[in-house]
């Protein structure tokens, strides 16, 4: 009986064994699978996720890589397949693609311990996230899903408030992610003490998130502007801009798709407005990031004399390390303004002109850039 008892706990552990390595091996398939997304969609945030603290870093390229997949639900209704979809089951491929995220996000979030297996690799890193305690609200991930939604079903922004109110409904909502996974308890509990110190602390990190995210859209939607006109034959910038330059939707799309190639003098008084419409659009992203920045050196006042009270031992015990009186945790979410201030940098040096100007960021500069933000605490 001893001899069979000892092997059946021989078997256990060879089965234990088994399973951790298995998981282990899907974990690490996962990691790559996101990370790759990232090296080849969204470079900023694949080189943004080497400031994130080891245990978070997977949430964070899960859901920096749950956002490119989001984008990439696109919402062609009169494509054959839409066409058929909708005549049979009376759906598109939208909301089947749509309806997939919020199933799939509802399992994992209600039942994170479960064994079910997951074959998708930013839902898999989401669930060992949420399995190892990390801070992760779904109704930030549902918000991101029903705005891309919502995109997918407009025409057109009538204001740059609107585009702003994109900017909120998508960028805002990762950033509040991001914030909130970083102030998880195992992560750093002194960052966490600092902020629970102080509403006035809270209530401006949310805003510096707020304020990026919008700005965050109204340049993305500028700098998507060719491929909107090229491809989804729609133009986004706002409508009260282009009305007061006199310049429509179709002149836009007529530029992009070379229908002006032979009139030289139409096409050039088109780009001269192009210009003057894209400048007054980031107008506003300009200004909610010097918002964000003037936020920022109140963050650090405020810091300063949180630690000054001596009110909480963990925080004056741990701030001595902290660069410029800030924590990392506290800090590098709002890293994501270094792409987003080079763009607009890329912009007023080429004079706005999207049409003769490929406006990117090159990734020498972005990790160059990161890292000097990074120690000098500015963004």
């Amino acid at each position: 009986m001893l001899r069979q008892s000892t092997v059946q706990v021989q078997r256990q552990l060879v089965r234990h064994s088994s399973t951790t390595s298995s998981y282990s091996t899907q974990i690490s398939r996962a990691r790559e699978a996101c990370a790759s997304s990232l090296r080849q969609y969204d470079k900023s945030s694949y080189i943004l996720s080497a400031y994130i603290p080891s245990p978070a870093r997977d949430c964070f390229i899960a859901l920096r890589a749950f956002n490119i997949e989001v984008s990439k639900i696109t919402g062609n209704e009169e494509s054959q397949v839409n066409k058929k979809l909708r005549s049979t089951i009376g759906v598109s491929s939208t909301d089947l693609r749509i309806k997939f995220w919020e199933e799939t996000l509802y399992k994992i979030f209600q039942n994170p311990g479960s064994d079910q297996v997951v074959g998708e690799p930013v839902a898999l890193l989401l669930r060992d996230s949420l399995r190892n305690g990390l801070n992760l609200d779904v109704s930030y991930l549902n918000q991101i899903l029903m705005s891309r939604n919502e995109f997918l079903k407009r025409q057109q922004f009538q204001t740059v408030d609107e585009l702003c109110g994109y900017g909120e409904g998508l960028y805002s909502q990762l950033n509040y992610l991001v914030q909130n996974l970083l102030l998880s308890d195992q992560l750093s509990p002194s960052t966490v003490a600092l902020v629970e110190e102080s509403e006035k602390l809270r209530n401006l990190i949310t805003e510096i998130a707020a304020h990026l995210g919008q700005a965050t859209g109204v340049a993305s939607m500028v700098l998507a502007t060719e491929y909107n006109a090229k491809v989804q034959d729609k133009v986004y910038l706002p409508v009260d801009v282009m009305s007061r330059f006199e310049l429509s939707q179709e002149d836009v799309l007529r530029l992009y798709q070379g229908h002006l190639e032979e009139d030289k003098a139409t096409k050039n008084d088109v780009e001269l407005l192009l210009r003057d419409v894209v400048y007054e659009t980031c107008i506003t992203a300009n200004d909610h990031l010097l918002t964000a920045r003037s936020k920022l050196e109140e963050v650090k006042t405020t810091t300063k004399e949180i630690i000054k009270s001596q009110s909480q031992p963990l925080v004056n015990q741990k701030s001595g390390s902290w660069k410029k009186s800030l924590p990392d945790c506290l800090f590098v979410p709002f890293m994501n303004a270094v792409p987003l201030s080079l763009y607009l940098s890329s912009l007023e040096k080429h004079d706005f002109d999207l049409v003769k100007n490929k406006i990117q960021n090159p990734y020498w500069k972005l990790v160059w850039r990161t890292f000097r933000s990074y120690q000098t605490r500015k963004i």
